[in-house]
Parts: structure tokens; C-alpha cells; sequence
């Protein structure tokens, strides 16, 4: 583990967290208080670096509202407005064992709003799914190969509608549910913004055969899998919808449970 993630762990566990159990709507973190309690001496610049970073934000499930003070000091003071979702809210089914770091309040889970399905004939929608870091360890169906609790219910919710659907993934852009493919360790979530743009016009070329007779394309996926995506199916004509956008992986969870097995 970095200095900076242990940084980030210490403030969740002592600053954000207990905040959040109390139902605070704000919290503080002052720079010099991080450092004297983990016994960081001159070590002001990484504190603020990691208190700082888009990383923190997402893990912790803030925004930044302010930041005062010197840029790097032990006086530099943060203010952050805590929200709805924490790490694992992530609809990447990451299941928070690992960091997710997404864009800051550009076009993340936090300022998009949730969109809830249509009333429609579903026979009109394509569902998009998100890979997952759980995977079995041999080349299976894809809809076989990610096997964390999230994607296996979401999976069963999207079969339960009839309509078509596809995975995205990291490693192989849109497949098939039926498509074998081996198991792999890649994610949208450290790559370069050039990297997922070609990655994003890679899977908009798969796309295109799927969308004939298609008005809504569903996404269960984080922000990463569908920053690119959304505005250019949007100029296609295409609705875009996020049921889930902004939910904490547990009321994510509590979401897929009432539609599969209410």
C-alpha cells in the first residue's frame, strides 16, 4: 500500500465515515491533523496531494466544495459535501476491493441524474453491462465469466426482460453474452482519456448492427464505461437511461433484489 492510499484510508475511516454515521452533510479535513495523527513529519505536500485528488473523492463518496490555505501546508484546510455513494458504489461491481477513480464532477454518477426506465414495451431497449474485477479463472461464455454478486444479479434482471443485451468490457469492447473469452485484469478505471476514447470508438463501431429497431440503451455500468458513450448514441437518437447512477453498491444491490425476486 502507497502513502497516499494509506493517507485516503486513514481519513474514510477517521473523518468521513464518522461524519457520514451521523448524518452529517459536510465534513472537514485540516491537513496538519491528518499528518500529526499518522506521524507524517514534513509530509504536508502528500497529505494534500491525496486529500486533493479525484481518487479521494470518489473512494470516499465526497465533493469538494472548498480548499483553503496554502496549497500545500499543514494549514490547508478541506471542505467536502458528503454524498449518497460510497467507493463500492461503483456500478463497475468492484465490490470496493480495490480503488476506483473517476473523473470529478464532469459527467460522474454524482451529478447524473438517475433515470428511471420507461413504461414502454421493453422490446425497444439494448442493455449494457459492465465487466467486473471477479471473474473464474477459465475461458467460459461471458456472461459466465464475472462472477460477483452484482453482475450475476444484474445479469439475471436484464435476461428477465427479454430484451438483448451486452457486456462491456475492458479487455474486449462489446461481446456477445455468448462470446468465450479468457479471463483478464484490465480496467477502464486507470486508463488515459486517450486510451478509453479509442476504446469507447471501438465499442460504438460493435454498437452500431445492435441498435436497429432500438430507442433506449440501459446502462449498468460506472461512469468510466459510459462517459464517451452516452453523448454519441445521444446524437444517434438514441435515449440513454442509468437507473442506478449515483446508488451505493449496497442500495444498488437492494435495487436488483426487489426486480429479481419481488
Amino acid at each position: 500500500m502507497t502513502l497516499a492510499d494509506r493517507i485516503r484510508r486513514h481519513c474514510i475511516t477517521h473523518h468521513v465515515e464518522p461524519a457520514r454515521r451521523t448524518g452529517r452533510d459536510t465534513v472537514a479535513i485540516r491537513a496538519g491533523d491528518v499528518a500529526r495523527n499518522m506521524v507524517l513529519n514534513n509530509r504536508a505536500p502528500a497529505v494534500c496531494s491525496a486529500l486533493g485528488s479525484n481518487l479521494f473523492l470518489e473512494q470516499a463518496g465526497l465533493r469538494l466544495l472548498e480548499r483553503k490555505g496554502p496549497h500545500q501546508s499543514t494549514t490547508t484546510e478541506f471542505y467536502y459535501a458528503i454524498l449518497d455513494w460510497p467507493a463500492e458504489g461503483n456500478m463497475d461491481g468492484s465490490d470496493g476491493k480495490e480503488p476506483v477513480a473517476v473523473p470529478q464532477r464532469t459527467a460522474d454518477d454524482v451529478s447524473h441524474p438517475r433515470t428511471p426506465l420507461p413504461d414502454d414495451d421493453a422490446g425497444n431497449r439494448l442493455y449494457l453491462v459492465s465487466c467486473v474485477k471477479t471473474k473464474r479463472s477459465e475461458p467460459v461464455p461471458a456472461k459466465d465469466l464475472y462472477v460477483s454478486d452484482w453482475f450475476r444479479k444484474t445479469r439475471v434482471y436484464v435476461e428477465k426482460t427479454g430484451c438483448p443485451w451486452r457486456i462491456l468490457s475492458a479487455q474486449y469492447g462489446l461481446i456477445h453474452p455468448e462470446e468465450d473469452i479468457r479471463p483478464y485484469e484490465k480496467t477502464l478505471n486507470n486508463m488515459p482519456v486517450a486510451e478509453r476514447c479509442a476504446w469507447a470508438r471501438g465499442v460504438l463501431a460493435k454498437i452500431e448492427p445492435c441498435l436497429d429497431g432500438v430507442d433506449t440503451v440501459v446502462f449498468f455500468a460506472g461512469e468510466r464505461y459510459r462517459e464517451f458513450l452516452e453523448p454519441e448514441l445521444r446524437k444517434r437518437g438514441v435515449a440513454v437511461c442509468v437507473p442506478m447512477a449515483g446508488l451505493s453498491r449496497g442500495r444498488q444491490l437492494a435495487w436488483l433484489n426487489a426486480r429479481v425476486y419481488g
